[in-house]
């Protein structure tokens, strides 16, 4: 009985730690979500294992907000990020990284000027929008670009 019971607690905990990990490496959806180095290379493009082909690693389009917490433009367009992440949830991703805290991911997608939002369909290349936008200018890309809506 007692080899049961210590079995059974060993499995639980065992079980509860991948479900733990499997919840800390999906994203969140409807919340916008910062983004390491490590996490979009798990979530949206491991450059690293091959920086000439593009492979996209989420399953929802997303939307990738290259930003710093010192920039005007990039503090006014974060009230419409988290307003798109309610409003898409389910249907995209929304991520921001800091170019601060990743100098090397900004280097890979050469952030020269802030913000600098990428937008990445699940099976298409990538594009990418400069600047500051309205909430319009955001749903009309998403809706034509990432959910392919005509």
């Amino acid at each position: 009985m007692k080899r049961r019971v210590i079995f059974f607690l060993t499995v639980s905990l065992i079980v509860g730690i991948f479900s733990i990990e499997h919840t800390k490496a999906q994203a969140v959806t409807g919340k916008v979500v910062m983004l390491s180095e490590a996490k979009f290379k798990e979530l949206v493009w491991n450059y690293e294992a091959d920086v000439n082909n593009f492979v996209y690693k989420g399953k929802l389009p997303c939307i990738v907000d290259f930003y710093a917490s010192w920039c005007g433009p990039c503090r006014t367009i974060a009230p419409i990020l988290d307003q798109l992440a309610k409003d898409y949830e389910g249907k995209i991703n929304v991520y921001k990284v800091d170019v601060d805290q990743s100098p090397n991911l900004s280097k890979v997608f050469n952030v020269s000027s802030i913000p600098l939002l990428w937008f990445f369909p699940v099976d298409n290349d990538p594009g990418y929008k400069l600047g500051a936008m309205g909430k319009a200018d955001f749903v009309s890309i998403i809706d034509s670009f990432l959910l392919n809506k005509k």
